[in-house]
């Protein structure tokens, strides 16, 4: 694998590379494969995972974080977030309650969703979302949870969240 400043420095330096020639960006600190005339991004894997509560939070009708990751994400390479937990709905029947995961542009994807969720039931749902930053930086991805009446309790480390690169 050869080292470049950045991908103008690899295209001037290096003009004609064979299908399966490998490249590291210092810049983005990722690697790439040419292949069909064109640099591809290569998949690093795991970036990073957190639980979360840190204790027993109880989720009503305002939107409430309960898990949070930040990782260095690189524009024009593409995440895959796994996130989801459980909890039981306390005292009052809720008309929708739900988890989403927030990505580090503010888009959300639901994970689950429940309707009428009586007291006593369980809301437990795992759900992926594809991101795509429009800039390099530091993204800050959320679980949230919400329920209409009364709370969805959510016991300490039931929640999760990983993000993995997955290149292009």
């Amino acid at each position: 694998m050869i080292a470049f400043t950045n991908a103008a420095q690899r295209t001037a330096d290096w003009p004609a590379p064979a299908d399966g020639a490998r490249s590291w960006l210092l810049d983005s600190h990722t690697p790439w494969v040419f292949r069909g005339a064109a640099w591809h991004p290569l998949p690093l894997g795991s970036l990073g995972s957190a639980t979360g509560p840190a204790s027993q939070t109880d989720v009503g009708a305002t939107v409430t974080t309960l898990v949070t990751l930040s990782v260095p994400v690189v524009a024009g390479r593409r995440y895959r977030i796994y996130g989801g937990g459980s909890g039981s709905q306390v005292t009052a029947t809720a008309a929708v309650s739900y988890w989403q995961i927030i990505d580090g542009d503010g888009g959300n994807t639901r994970v689950a969703q429940a309707n009428q969720l009586l007291a006593g039931q369980a809301l437990v749902g795992w759900g992926q979302a594809t991101y795509a930053p429009a800039a390099s930086k530091t993204a800050v991805i959320t679980l949230q949870g919400f329920a209409t009446a009364s709370a969805t309790r959510v016991s300490a480390n039931t929640c999760q969240l990983s993000i993995d690169d997955i290149g292009a």
